[in-house]
């Protein structure tokens, strides 16, 4: 088998001819920024913080096909019980990330935002999170819904990533790109179903949403005139 980080997807110089998406367009445009000769020059203080741990890696740098994100707000984990259908909690964050590979190896990621109707790029690097998606992506494709694209997402305030793909019968699986001792039977990269994942954070939803709750309070308090 490939190691890890090793991409299947298809590079995007070919998904783009088949898309002809504007997003594509731009991290493609980003890619071949990086490539110039005077700008990779730079050397490894502008070459390291991209991922790349040289400006030759840089050079050879292309991109594969991008990651959808999704994002589950932690009210909805916190409200989250038997009846909820996961999928009614993904929130499209309008974001796709781009893995960037050199060598056979992802090492960095373009992220372009598609939320306006010009598409612009909000990070580069981040080779380490992109690694991870590319892993799980590679795995959930192998369990996925015919045609399905597996897609990022994040539990917004809980720290945690997963790649999240359907089964057969349509039921949301989870990848977490790393263990989480909160979700029995977590293991990286080893699917879960989603319903399993949103009721054991739960309890930890809730108590961050008091968390929060308390530190605006006490904000509020200490502007308030004594009395």
């Amino acid at each position: 088998s490939a190691p890890p980080g090793t991409p299947s997807a298809k590079p995007v110089e070919q998904a783009s001819a088949d898309s002809g998406s504007l997003s594509d367009s731009l991290a493609l445009a980003t890619l071949r920024d990086l490539r110039i000769p005077g700008l990779a020059s730079h050397g490894q203080d502008f070459v390291k913080p991209l991922g790349f741990a040289s400006a030759d890696e840089m050079r050879r740098a292309t991109l594969v096909a991008p990651v959808a994100l999704y994002r589950v707000p932690i009210a909805s984990v916190g409200e989250y019980d038997e009846t909820t259908e996961p999928d009614a909690t993904l929130v499209d964050a309008q974001i796709r990330i781009y893995p960037v590979v050199s060598g056979g190896v992802v090492v960095s990621a373009v992220t372009i935002s598609t939320a306006e109707a010009a598409p612009r790029v909000v990070s580069l690097g981040r080779g380490a999170v992109a690694r991870s998606l590319n892993d799980a992506r590679d795995l959930a494709s192998g369990a996925t819904n015919d045609g399905e694209a597996p897609f990022a997402v994040e539990l917004a305030g809980l720290g945690v990533w997963y790649v999240g793909h359907h089964d057969g019968q349509g039921a949301l699986w989870l990848t977490p790109l790393r263990a989480d001792a909160r979700v029995p039977g977590s293991s990286a990269l080893e699917s879960v179903p989603a319903r399993r994942v949103f009721a054991s954070l739960k309890p930890y939803a809730l108590a961050a949403q008091d968390l929060r709750v308390g530190h605006r309070s006490l904000r509020g308090s200490a502007g308030s005139p004594p009395l």
